[in-house]
Formats: structure tokens, C-alpha cells, sequence
């Protein structure tokens, strides 16, 4: 059972913040005129001796405040000691700053957001006349999934909070943080609290795009058949054939060689064009095929060969470094997205063939046929997205803010893991080779086809997401201080995602960091 206290004890227990102005008060009589005093010198506030439960043993007197129970009160009552309310978020909109909020040792399921100036002491036996027992019994505030279950509001004046146990809830949202208590741009005591975050929840996985036949390649153009042109001008061969690709150059697949000409006086056919090479060139892919000079020529050598495939797009960076605190809590930093494939080389062009003096119709002469143009390149694929950051586990959250904490216990769980990289979109496949050109026998062979596309590249996986943290106290600012025995206990923190394409490439994010106290 606690005792009354002297007035050289009730000063030693007075605020840090409020010291100077209780010795200001010590040469001047008690307040009268309500629980809450205020001092002439510094114009300081703070609860008189005979309205706080620990310095005292008997009940609280009844004028001292507002009273909350969830066993016995009603939120439409009044705040009495006979006629409690029953939700402490009810009792902090009668209470302001002017009146004390005293709270029985009892579950509340609640969002408190306390006003700068206001004063909360829990712990009180509601049976007995609202005493204060003993620094074991608490007022538990339970906080819902994915919310912070006591924010401190800002501004100038010093709130006092006793004997009150905070619980915030495991995180359901992907990447969401369980935050026990944030301060906001505000000053405060805490005293005899118990404090405990729950557990981050595991980041969200990157997305991946499945396989899209819109970034496949367009397919060459055939070549026309002998004694269709003028045969003194020779057979065009299949035009180029070029596609544009998102997120890297195009891809242009080969012109066919030209079909041989006959030269009017001799009647003697000039030997067939080569092929052109594909684009974007690459040493010993998508070369053009020989034209037919005769001399046993064959597709062997005149066809065009296949384009080169397009290269894997680079890979997300995996997330590193500590993210941001800010008074809506903690938020990390998500795995990097990965880059486009490269678009695949086109097809070189296939090679033309030669005319013949008495090929085409009644025996004229006529022009060879012409070589098909190769097929294009595949487009590359997206990169993949990078992984969510892990949500944090903090105990208290302090944003610029003068926080001291007497006595009692804060304690954060588990930072939640970052989310895996997507594993990059793979990419088109490349367009066939244009057919060539139909001859007229031995003397005016068939022309070749030209080369495949080659395939586009995937896309870069996606990195992995940040770990989330686990800190006891995060802070932007002063760092609070702690008095008397302050308990504090770190969590894991949570490990960092995989990069996409089982990590193939090594850009996992980094591990979240765990700390007693870290400043941001």
C-alpha cells in the first residue's frame, strides 16, 4: 500500500520538466480552484499533490477529475466517480487539459490521441474507491491491427501519463509497422509504463509479368520469284522489316539480296546480291547470305542466319539504407525495378539468285529470284518489380519531441521481412525469315530464306525489399531520457528480400537494423 508522501518526496517525484516550477510553488499555498496548478514565475502546469493516486493512500477524491472503467462506466455518463465513462478516447474529450483522466486497472481497446497538457494515471483499483495499489497494476490499452494505440498531439505543454501498459497489435497490412506510441512535436512523462510493439508484417513480393506474344518479332518479308521484274533491272529483294521496342533500340531484320539481272547485250546474268545484316549488329550473328555467283552455289551459304539473342536487363538494386520516421510512423524503402531486355537481332537477309537468257516464258530471258529479308528481333521484357519494405516494430516513436521516461519497460517485437524481387518478364520471341523466291530450274535456283529473329531478353529482376526494423525507441530529435530503471528490449529485425529470379544476381535487400534507442 503506498504512503503519503512529504513534501521533499512528492518533490524529488514531480516532472523533470516541472522541477523548477514545483520549487516556485513550495513558497506558495496549494491551488484551490481545481486539480491543476500553474506556476506564477514560469507559467508551468502541473497536477497538485493531493489529485495524483501514487502520492496518496486513499481514493482519489472525487473532484479531481474525470473517471473511466469498461467494466462500469457508459460513454454517455457524465466522467464521475459514480458515473464513470467507459472509453478512455470519451474520457480525454471531457477531460481537455484542464482535468486529470483517471483510469482503472482494467483492458481498454481503444485509439487514445491525448492532447499536449493532458494528464492520464491508470492502475487504480475501481473497487475500492479508485486507489492507486501498487506499480504492478496497469491500465491496458490495447491498440487495433495496423494502428499506433497512444499518439501524444503536439504542442507546448507537458503531458503526464502513469502506470498505463500500451499494446500495439501485430500488423495485418503488407510492409505495415506496429508502433506503440508516437510523440509528436510535444512534451512528456511517462511513468511506471509498459510499453510493447508488436510485429512488423513481411513486406509484399514484386510482381512479374507473365510472357506477352505483343513483344514477339514481325516476320521477314518473302522474296519474289524469278522473271516477275524487269529481268535488265534484276529482282528486288524483301525489304527490311523494323519494330520499335519500349525501353531499348529497335531491332531491323536484314534486306533480301537482289535476284541477278540480265545484261541485254550478252544475255549473261549478273550474280545475285547478298543479304544485309541485321541490326542491332553482332559479331557472328545475323549475317547476310551470299548471292548466287555460280559455281554451286546453295542456300548452304545463302541463306541468312538467326539474329542474336537480346540480353538480360539489369538487375533492381536491392534496398539498403534505414527509411523514415515521421509522426504517420515508420515507412522503408522498397527493392529497385529492374531494367528492359534488350530487343533481340534481326535476321540477316538472305542471298538472291541468278537470271537465266531463256528462263521465263517462250524462253526469255528473265531475272533470278530475290532473297527473303530476315525476320526482327523480339522486344525485351519489363524488369521486374522490386520487393516492399518490411514493416518496423517500435516501442515508442518520438518526432521532435522532449520525452521522459521514469521507471517501467519498452519493448519492440519483430521487424517484418522485406518483400522478393519479381522475377524480370521474358521476352519475345524472334520473327521467321521471309521465304525466298521461287526460280526457274537448275540454271535460275529457288532464292534462300532470310535468318530468325532473335529473342528478346528478360527483364531485370527486381530487387529485394528492405528488412524492417525493430527499435525500442526511434527518435527525430532529442533523444528522450530515461530515469530511474527503464527496461528496454530490442526484437529481430526483419531480414532483407530476395532478389527476383531466385536472386540469381545477388540483389537482395539488407537486413533491417534492431537498436535500443536509434535516432532517424
Amino acid at each position: 500500500m503506498p504512503t503519503n508522501l512529504g513534501g521533499a518526496a512528492r518533490l524529488a517525484l514531480l516532472p523533470i520538466a516541472l522541477l523548477a516550477a514545483s520549487c516556485n510553488q513550495a513558497a506558495e499555498p496549494e491551488c484551490t480552484d481545481g486539480p491543476i496548478c500553474e506556476t506564477k514565475a514560469t507559467g508551468d502546469r502541473y497536477v497538485v499533490p493531493r489529485c495524483v493516486p501514487a502520492w496518496n493512500a486513499g481514493p482519489v477524491p472525487a473532484d479531481c477529475g474525470v473517471f473511466v472503467s469498461t467494466s462500469l462506466g457508459d460513454d454517455d455518463a457524465p466522467g464521475t466517480q459514480d458515473k464513470p465513462v467507459r472509453s478512455l478516447a470519451r474520457a480525454a474529450e471531457l477531460a481537455g487539459i484542464e482535468r486529470p483522466i483517471y483510469a482503472c486497472a482494467e483492458d481498454f481497446h481503444d485509439r487514445l490521441v491525448l492532447p499536449a497538457g493532458a494528464s492520464l494515471f491508470g492502475g487504480l483499483d475501481c473497487t475500492d474507491g479508485y486507489r492507486w495499489t501498487d506499480d504492478l497494476a496497469k491500465t491496458r490499452l490495447h491498440g487495433a491491427p495496423d494502428e499506433i494505440p497512444l499518439v501524444l498531439a503536439p504542442g507546448p505543454e507537458v503531458s503526464r501519463i502513469e502506470d498505463l501498459a500500451i499494446f500495439a497489435a501485430d500488423a495485418t497490412r503488407p510492409g505495415g509497422s506496429s508502433i506503440a506510441l508516437v510523440a509528436d512535436h510535444t512534451r512528456a512523462e511517462l511513468r511506471r509504463c509498459d510499453v510493447r510493439a508488436g510485429k512488423g508484417k513481411d513486406g509484399e513480393n514484386g510482381a512479374s509479368l507473365p510472357y506477352d506474344p505483343a513483344l514477339d518479332g514481325l516476320d521477314g518479308v518473302p522474296g519474289e520469284a524469278a522473271c516477275v521484274a524487269d529481268f535488265n533491272l534484276g529482282t528486288p529483294g524483301g525489304p527490311r522489316v523494323s519494330r520499335t521496342c519500349e525501353g531499348g533500340p529497335g531491332t531491323t531484320g536484314g534486306q533480301g539480296g537482289d535476284g541477278g539481272a540480265i545484261t541485254p547485250d550478252s544475255l549473261q546474268s549478273t550474280p545475285g546480291k547478298s543479304g544485309e545484316v541485321g541490326a542491332p549488329a553482332a559479331p557472328m550473328f545475323g549475317l547476310g547470305g551470299a548471292g548466287d555467283a555460280g559455281n554451286g552455289w546453295s542456300c548452304v551459304m545463302g541463306k541468312g542466319t538467326a539474329g542474336n539473342n537480346g540480353s538480360r536487363g539489369t538487375p533492381g538494386a536491392g534496398a539498403a539504407g534505414f527509411g523514415w520516421l515521421d509522426a504517420n510512423g515508420y515507412a522503408g524503402i522498397a527493392g529497385g525495378v529492374g531494367g528492359f531486355g534488350l530487343p533481340g537481332q534481326g535476321g540477316g537477309g538472305a542471298g538472291g539468285a541468278r537470271g537465266g537468257a531463256s528462263i521465263c516464258a517462250n524462253a526469255t530471258p528473265g531475272a533470278g529470284a530475290s532473297g527473303g529479308s530476315g525476320g526482327t528481333g523480339g522486344c525485351g521484357g519489363r524488369g521486374g518489380t522490386g520487393g516492399g519494405p518490411g514493416g518496423a516494430s517500435i516501442g515508442i516513436a518520438s518526432i521532435e519531441s522532449r520525452l521522459v521516461l521514469w521507471d517501467g519497460r519498452v519493448v519492440a517485437g519483430r521487424g517484418g521481412r522485406g518483400g522478393d524481387g519479381a522475377d524480370g518478364q521474358p521476352g519475345g520471341s524472334g520473327g521467321n525469315g521471309g521465304m525466298g523466291g521461287a526460280g526457274k530450274g537448275p540454271s535460275a535456283p529457288d532464292a534462300c530464306q532470310g535468318g530468325a529473329g532473335g529473342m528478346g531478353g528478360k527483364g531485370g529482376p527486381g530487387g529485394g525489399g528492405l528488412g524492417g526494423p525493430s527499435l525500442v525507441i526511434a527518435h527525430v530529435g532529442a533523444e528522450p531520457e530515461l530515469r530511474g530503471k527503464v527496461s528496454l528490449a530490442t526484437g529481430k529485425p526483419g531480414d532483407g528480400g530476395k532478389g527476383g529470379d531466385a536472386d540469381l544476381l545477388g540483389n537482395r535487400g539488407a537486413p533491417g537494423m534492431g537498436a535500443a534507442i536509434r535516432g532517424f
